[in-house]
């Protein structure tokens, strides 16, 4: 194994998160130590106006492995794609976010997986709301629909991605897409890269994320549809 390819790049977009960024980041520390991985820990700034930037240093200055990224807002998919781009050189991306303990939880479980699967998917369980459920109803059906295969929560935020599979997929899509994980699906599922939902307990929302100050709406979920709907069309095969 070459020592000088990064095996895992964690990527992690984050926003006005200062009351919870440090205990996450800790908690990833310490998991990623005890597994005994050479990993990069990438967390994508986007234009938080809270102290969440100067948090962000003082924690890359105490470990070179936390590598921070400083921008102007383009919202938490943009964030998540380009952070995606920027680090497929490893060999797997974790995509994450803060808001929820879910994905700490479950890495272990995941990363254990990966000599059997290119793609992990967390599948969240949780208590959803009629307009929720509908969205979520709705993406899984038209993912299945545009790409001939789909899983249930395309839209994850947990997924553990084997670069070379990917890494195509991510410069294929337009970086201000609102939804890039509904494509990254898509994709996966067509191209019949081996992949894996796995069912995680729970997903809620910390208090103090600034991403989940305000929930998803039918009209987003279907920009979202939109912009994947268009990306197929052009790049049928």
């Amino acid at each position: 194994m070459d020592k000088n390819i990064v095996e895992l790049a964690v990527v992690m977009p984050v926003y006005n998160e200062q009351e919870i960024i440090r205990r996450t980041v800790t908690e990833w520390e310490y998991l990623l130590k005890q597994l005994d991985i050479n990993y990069e820990f990438h967390i994508y700034d986007d234009g938080s106006k809270d102290n969440t930037p100067k948090i962000l240093k003082e924690l890359a200055a105490a470990n070179p492995k936390i590598i921070p990224h400083f921008q102007p807002m383009t919202g938490h998919g943009p964030a998540s794609l380009l952070g995606c781009r920027e680090n497929s050189a490893a060999r797997w991306i974790f995509l994450t976010d803060s808001g929820s303990d879910a994905s700490f939880k479950n890495f272990g479980r995941m990363w254990g997986m990966r000599r059997t699967y290119y793609f992990i998917v967390a599948r969240r369980k949780r208590t959803l709301g009629i307009e929720h459920f509908i969205i979520s109803t709705i993406c899984s059906i038209i993912i299945k629909i545009l790409f001939g295969r789909g899983i249930f929560d395309v839209n994850s935020p947990c997924r553990l991605m084997f670069c070379h599979a990917f890494r195509d997929i991510f410069q294929m899509i337009p970086e201000n897409t609102y939804a890039p994980n509904l494509i990254i699906t898509g994709e996966a599922c067509r191209r019949q890269i081996a992949l894996c939902e796995l069912q995680i307990d729970s997903y809620h929302a910390k208090p103090g994320s600034g991403y989940y100050t305000k929930d998803i709406t039918l009209i987003t979920a279907f920009k979202a549809l939109f912009q994947t709907i268009m990306f197929r069309l052009k790049n049928l095969q």
